[in-house]
């Protein structure tokens, strides 16, 4: 069990719990609903990969785990996070129409092309990859048309660094779904290294966001102005 909690990756994300828990205890007169759903976020990441590795200690498929927690269940906890910080009408539509179309296409993808049981759904998580991607661009330009929180800079702002790393993560996301469904290449030595590869990053950039989400709070607090340390 040691040895599991020392790889890079589950150590990124116990941290980044930790970080977050932290400082919902240090600045718990700070009322704010969206940091609940943060840690109810890492709180679930951490179950289901545990969960997803006790199965695969025991030999057995972990694939539905991963189907259901990471592609599915992950994705609707962050546009749940997405309505609560949305600027707009649009924004809050779109976190409700989203999620509709991606259910459903979850399952067509299930009952045509990649059943829950055997195979990973990276169809689906394309599609998610791209329904995040366009929500971190569209809040990024509305604030910037919009001048939207000019009494505040961004980098004072745990949502900025959130939604930024959201769309570092899931931009890579694009390239590790495309390799997971087995492009073909000219040489198959090239595709399974491409395939390794993006693994990896892929599994980094996991690690590097879930410490993003743990300390953003943390970082916003630490760079805004004196006069404005409650970070929004």
């Amino acid at each position: 069990m040691i040895e599991i909690l020392l790889k890079p990756y589950n150590l990124s994300l116990l941290i980044g719990l930790l970080a977050a828990i932290g400082y919902r205890i240090r600045y718990f007169h700070e009322k704010d609903k969206v940091q609940w759903i943060i840690i109810g976020l890492l709180l679930f990441v951490v179950f289901f990969e545990f969960y997803a590795y006790h199965l695969f200690s025991q030999k057995k498929s972990n694939l539905i785990v991963y189907n259901i927690c990471s592609v599915f269940l992950e994705t609707l906890i962050l546009f749940v996070y997405f309505r609560q910080i949305s600027t707009s009408l649009l924004l809050k539509k779109y976190t409700i129409v989203f999620p509709i179309v991606f259910l459903l296409f979850i399952l067509l993808n299930h009952f045509l092309w990649q059943p829950f049981l055997t195979s990973y759904q990276s169809y689906s998580f394309f599609v998610a990859a791209i329904g995040i991607c366009l929500f971190c661009c569209l809040y990024f330009w509305e604030i910037i048309r919009y001048n939207l929180f000019i009494d505040k800079p961004l980098y004072a702002m745990p949502h900025f660094w959130n939604v930024a790393a959201l769309l570092a993560f899931f931009s890579a996301g694009f390239l590790y779904a495309l390799s997971a469904t087995k492009i073909q290449l000219i040489i198959e030595e090239q595709q399974r290294f491409l395939t390794m590869l993006l693994a990896y990053l892929n599994q980094f950039l996991a690690g590097f966001l879930y410490l993003v989400l743990g300390f953003s709070y943390w970082i916003a607090r630490i760079l805004a102005p004196k006069n404005q340390l409650k970070p929004s």
